[in-house]
């Protein structure tokens, strides 16, 4: 009877280990699921709920408990608010993490609508104070061998070139986004996607003009500023087109330090002559990209397509090729978001405004060859290079 029993206590006590192991495995894979997983539908609700709550309010349209409580707890509370760029999330406790999808939204929108940006070196930064960034040509110098049971002569070496660039704030605004009240009072509404894609779109055609063509005087500097621009490294022997060998002598001026790194960029229409190149036997040279998705590529090189880049004519830049990592946007990791309430009363809508702070230049002194572009001839003057 006693061994009976004591068989009982031990696969009893067996099924009660098997169980607590299955709870506290349970328990560990909710955590980690809990970690990792992305914030469900619901926290997603309670965002929308957050920005609807706020423009409501200012639209002086009834709000919904949830709504209102949803506003308060993400702090939009005033007639203009903020929201981050970089780290798209934000935590306001433990158990209220509010997803801030219009800046989510606005970033993906502003990359589609600013191509220079989506190849540049982009800086987000709290504050907008001046920014200094030194530019250094240290070419002209190079190392000695230390050979054994010999002398060496030190050679003076050539002080580098170093200069700099200075990147303060500009602000560009979107123009106001009109959005009638019968849009507020429809819950079904993504309002946040909404207002980050119309917003972004405006913002990011504007930006990336001042990155293609900014003078960098009372403005953002762009690529082809004719003070601090990319430098003339081909021109080219016609004023109204370019050929096939021009093109590989252009990327063969670049560094080759700098050429893995090379990018291509200009307009649609400059990209779509140069896929209808043909040789002497009428075949084309260059294929566009068949995969979704996948970049075009110029002689092995990605090539980006900026409708800011100027036509093919005499004296214009229409091709850049070199490394566009040298092309510094600074912004500020915040957009201002604002609500024009009686501007519009009359239509029984509701303006929103975003402000967006930047400025721009290039990074790279012409001896360096790091990036240089492509000059049409003038058609009253020989070839010139420099």
């Amino acid at each position: 009877m006693d061994a009976l029993l004591e068989q009982a206590a031990q696969e009893a006590a067996k099924k009660i280990r098997g169980e607590l192991q299955a709870d506290v495995q349970k328990y560990v894979e909710e955590v980690l699921k809990s970690q990792s997983t992305p914030p469900t539908l619901v926290t997603e609700k309670r965002s929308n709920l957050a920005i609807r709550g706020w423009a409501k309010q200012q639209a002086g349209i009834p709000v919904t408990d949830a709504e209102r409580s949803a506003a308060i707890a993400a702090g939009w509370t005033g007639r203009e608010i903020s929201l981050e760029l970089a780290g798209l999330w934000r935590s306001d406790g433990v158990d209220n993490v509010i997803p801030t999808r219009i800046a989510e939204t606005f970033v993906r929108e502003l990359d589609t609508f600013a191509a220079v940006r989506t190849v540049a070196t982009v800086l987000s930064t709290t504050t907008m104070d001046q920014l200094v960034i030194p530019v250094v040509d240290d070419r002209s110098n190079e190392g000695a061998l230390l050979a054994e049971e010999s002398s060496v002569t030190m050679t003076a070496s050539v002080d580098p070139v170093l200069s700099s660039i200075k990147l303060g704030s500009y602000t560009i605004h979107s123009q106001p986004v009109i959005v009638h009240a019968a849009l507020l009072r429809d819950s079904a509404i993504d309002l946040e996607a909404l207002l980050g894609t119309l917003l972004a779109e405006r913002i990011g055609r504007k930006a990336n003009e001042y990155f293609t063509t900014g003078t960098g005087a009372s403005q953002p500097g762009g690529l082809l500023a004719t003070s601090g621009g990319v430098p003339t490294l081909k021109t080219t022997a016609s004023a109204s087109a370019f050929t096939w060998q021009e093109l590989i002598e252009l990327t063969l001026k670049i560094d080759p330090a700098y050429r893995t790194r090379g990018v291509w960029m200009m307009n649609p229409a400059t990209w779509a002559t140069i896929v209808a190149l043909q040789d002497a036997n009428k075949r084309p040279l260059m294929f566009g990209s068949f995969a979704e998705g996948a970049p075009n590529r110029l002689l092995g090189y990605p090539v980006v397509e900026n409708p800011d880049m100027p036509d093919i004519e005499a004296d214009a830049k229409p091709i850049i090729f070199g490394d566009l990592k040298r092309f510094y946007i600074r912004e500020q990791n915040v957009i201002k978001l604002a609500v024009l309430k009686e501007r519009f009363v009359e239509y029984d809508a509701v303006g929103f405004l975003a402000f967006y702070y930047v400025d721009s230049k290039l990074a790279a002194a012409a001896t360096t060859k790091a990036i240089g572009c492509l000059q049409m001839s003038n058609g009253s003057s020989s070839e010139s290079e420099s």
